[in-house]
């Protein structure tokens, strides 16, 4: 009859599986070299991310991060090339919204880097070189 030998973590009870420890605990050991590592926080959220996750609490981690992508390339977008938030954001937001009131995320962002891209050539070098340094 063969023992089943528990993780030599404390309180961790999970059958070993390699050199003492758990699939879990070793693998952490493997990663940060200490079997009660956890996972680093990551950095704050902006406050577009926080504005995405309120507006869209049904949608998907990835649909809210499109989202406050859009915001934030809205928000570069007024502020260099001094145009109003509300007019660029007015614009772009028109561009994707659909005739059933959803939105489509992917016309959102095309929109924004197309008029982006418009702002950048009819600017001029000077302002494209400063543009591209930021």
């Amino acid at each position: 009859m063969r023992v089943m030998k528990l993780c030599s973590v404390p309180d961790c009870g999970a059958a070993a599986r390699t050199r003492g420890f758990c699939q879990k605990h070793y693998m952490r050991i493997r990663r940060h070299g200490d079997p009660e590592a956890t996972k680093r926080p990551g950095r704050e959220a902006s406050r577009f991310a926080e504005i995405a996750r309120d507006v869209f609490r049904d949608q998907s981690p990835r649909t809210q991060a499109r989202f406050a992508g859009a915001l934030r390339m809205a928000r570069l977008i007024a502020d260099n090339f001094d145009l109003d938030f509300d007019a660029v954001w007015a614009e772009a937001h028109k561009a994707a919204v659909r005739p059933n009131g959803s939105m489509n995320f992917t016309v959102l962002l095309q929109s924004l880097e197309d008029r982006a891209a418009m702002l950048i050539a009819g600017a001029g070098a000077d302002h494209a070189a400063k543009w591209a340094s930021k």
